[in-house]
Formats: C-alpha cells, sequence, structure tokens
C-alpha cells in the first residue's frame, strides 16, 4: 500500500528535505502528484484566464 510506506518513509526522515532527496522514490511520488493532476482537479487557471478576472 504506498501510502502506508510513503507515511513509514517521512517517519524515518530526518526532514522534509532529508525525505524529499533520500527516501521519495518515484513509485512513492505518485500518490502524491495525481490526486492534485490536471486530469483529475481540472487546471487550476480559471476559465477565460486570471486576466479574465480583472477585466
Amino acid at each position: 500500500m504506498p501510502l502506508l510506506e510513503l507515511s513509514d518513509q517521512a517517519r524515518r526522515s530526518d526532514g522534509y528535505a532529508a525525505f524529499v532527496c533520500d527516501r521519495l522514490t518515484k513509485e512513492l511520488q505518485n500518490p502524491l502528484t495525481e490526486p492534485s493532476s490536471p486530469k483529475i482537479c481540472g487546471s487550476p487557471e480559471p476559465p477565460g484566464g486570471y486576466s479574465a478576472l480583472y477585466a
């Protein structure tokens, strides 16, 4: 289960930088990035772009 392994690796790390540099493997990155991908959440930009908000 990727989330259990991810949390285990985070607990074993000396800090954020050590976790990202030494323990965050490609297999563990996917559960972090996939839920926030544009395919799932859509674009962070509003329809018409940010300039449409200030027109």
